[in-house]
This record gives structure tokens, sequence and C-alpha cells, in this order.
């Protein structure tokens, strides 16, 4: 098997996981990207003599399906329909397998009711398979004509031994910081100024030493308050430290089709305030169990779930932990590898 990933923006866990997959079935792997966001500039290392990876800008379409044909893969997996070169390459190169990977939500939209309409007189014939992340997701899979059947669910993974290692630092030394955790763009559809927002109200009507650890970067200026502490981008390697002095993670996101945070979040053992537009809170986010979920759109919910974060008892807070923990085992990178292995060598 050699197996060609026709991918959009490059992420660390996707990244890391790919690699672990190839090295565990000694498989060759080319993965065509787009450059590096600047907002998010991940610095990528590959480890793996299997991988390798390039930047689609260097190519016209003609170089690119010469490339990719030298590398004789056969099956592919593609990213959505944001880049609809790619529909090109993969009609071109008639492979046996085709797998479309796909994360947006089925709102039920007039845009999304036309959109799959042309997909499946138009591409749907292209792909034998979808991997989705989620329900919602794989109710989309299904409006684009795809059976059932032909639907895996378990698209997106964090790398969960990384913070699985997190999570038994934390739990060997039991102690609260006090301390929020925000991790995402600067970018209004993160909602991050409720976020701010609502945490100052909440310490005005609760005084408090609690703090709001900001990580990322983006168009919105930070905001300057003495308990909200902006760190800029940071790389992942640079979180470990930085997740042992936090206690809760907060995503307050207005859009948020999966979520791959919020999976990372809950493998390092953290309780979880989230929006409920967060796709992940399927699978890793029970109300009241683990966190809390939250409408976007309504700050004083927001503002009664941080409150409630910052007066809950140490053996109620650690409860949370634990079923965090747990639930973050619904998927592991050791099941997501055992999938796409899976996937890619079924039969027709």
């Amino acid at each position: 098997m050699k197996l060609l990933v026709l991918y959009e923006e490059l992420a660390p866990y996707f990244f890391n996981n790919i690699q672990h997959f190839a090295a565990q079935y000694q498989t060759p792997i080319l993965i065509v990207v787009k450059k590096v966001n600047p907002i998010a500039p991940f610095q990528f290392e590959n480890k793996s003599k299997y991988v390798e990876v390039i930047d689609r800008s260097q190519f016209s379409i003609s170089q690119m399906i010469d490339r990719i044909r030298q590398f004789q893969p056969t099956c592919l997996m593609q990213a959505g329909w944001i880049y609809p070169t790619y529909f090109e390459i993969t009609e071109a190169l008639k492979l046996p397998l085709n797998i479309l990977l796909l994360d947006n939500q089925w709102k039920n939209s007039w845009r999304q009711k036309v959109g799959s309409t042309y997909f499946r007189w138009r591409y749907k014939q292209l792909f034998q398979k979808a991997l989705v992340p989620g329900e919602k997701q794989k109710s989309f899979a299904e409006h684009l004509g795809f059976d059932e059947k032909d639907i895996e669910m378990g698209f997106y993974c964090c790398d969960t031994q990384i913070f699985q290692n997190i999570y038994l630092q934390r739990k060997k030394r039991k102690k609260r910081n006090y301390t929020f955790l925000y991790i995402g763009r600067y970018a209004p559809e993160k909602n991050i100024e409720m976020l701010w927002n609502a945490f100052i109200e909440a310490c005005e009507t609760y005084p408090n030493e609690w703090k709001l650890l900001c990580i990322g970067k983006g168009n919105i200026t930070p905001i300057k308050h003495s308990q909200i502490i902006h760190l800029g981008f940071l790389q992942p390697k640079e979180l470990a430290d930085v997740l042992m002095k936090v206690d809760v993670f907060v995503l307050p996101s207005i859009f948020e089709p999966w979520g791959v945070v919020i999976h990372e979040m809950v493998a390092a053992g953290l309780p979880i305030i989230s929006s409920s537009e967060a796709g992940a809170n399927e699978f890793f986010v029970r109300h009241q169990e683990n966190g809390f979920v939250f409408h976007p759109q309504d700050k004083e919910e927001l503002k009664k779930y941080l409150k409630q974060l910052m007066s809950m008892s140490d053996e109620s807070y650690f409860n949370m932990c634990e079923k965090s923990y747990e639930l973050s085992q619904k998927i592991t990178t050791d099941s997501w590898i055992k999938k796409i292995h899976h996937l890619c060598t079924i039969s027709n």
C-alpha cells in the first residue's frame, strides 16, 4: 500500500499520528499541503523515512499529477472541497480507492443543500468512502450521497500518548493552580472577546486570584487585564509545562466544526467549558460530569460556569479531571492507526 493525502493545512496532531501509522505498517505516504499558516506557524519535524510532505504552491496541476504518479499511490485521502484542484488530481489519477475527508457539520442551510446536490452530480463517483469526525459530519456525508456503510467516524485524533503523559504527571502532583486556559486564534469566530469579558465580570462579582492564560495570536488585539495573561503562539512541545500550571480549558467558539484541542485537553485530564458549537463535545464533554457546555452567544451562561469552577471543591474538581481522561480514551492514536489501515486496505 502507498497512501496519498491531499490535505489542506497540516496540523501537528495529524502529522504525528500519520507518522506513527507509517512506522507501524511501513507504509510510504505522500502528503500534499498548502503553506504553513502565519497565524499558526507550526514547526514540523519529520522523523519518518516513510513520509514525505510537499508544498502544492510549488507545482502546476500537471507537474503535481506527474509528481504523484512517480510516487505510485494505491489509495488517496482528499480533504473536502476547499481546494477544487484536488478534485482534478483525484479524477486524473483514477485510483481504485479514494476516501473523502470531511469535517463540516450539516446545518441544513441553503448553501449546503445546493452544494451537496452539485457534489452528488459532479464528484460523488470519484469516492468510495468518507471519513468524518462525528455524527453531524456523518449526516453531511449522507447528504453528499454516501451510504451509511461507507462512512467511518473518528477522522480526528490528537496524539494521545503525549497528553496521557501530561495527565499522569498532573495526577501525581494533584495540585490546583486556579487558572483557566484558552488555546486558539485571536479571531472573531473563536469568540475570545466574550471570554475575556465574561472572565473579567466573573472576577468582579466573585473576587478571587484566578487567572486566564491565553495562547495564540490573530487579528484581535489582546485585552489588558491584571488577571489575563497572553503567551502568544506556542509550539506543541512548549505546551507540556503550561498544562501543569492550569486547571480548566475554555473553548468559546461560535464556529468550531470539531476542535481537536478539546481531545488534547481531556487527554491531559482537564475539565472543559465548551461552546455548544464544538463538534468534539459529542465524544469528549459531558455536561456537569467533566465540565460544562454553554451557548456561545450567552455571556451570562459562560460567566455562571466560570464561577462554578472557581468555587468548586477539590473533590469535585479532581473527579471531573478523571472523567475527562476517561472520555479521552474513546479515540486513541492506536485505534486511529488501525482505523486508517482498515480503511485503506478494504476492498471496494
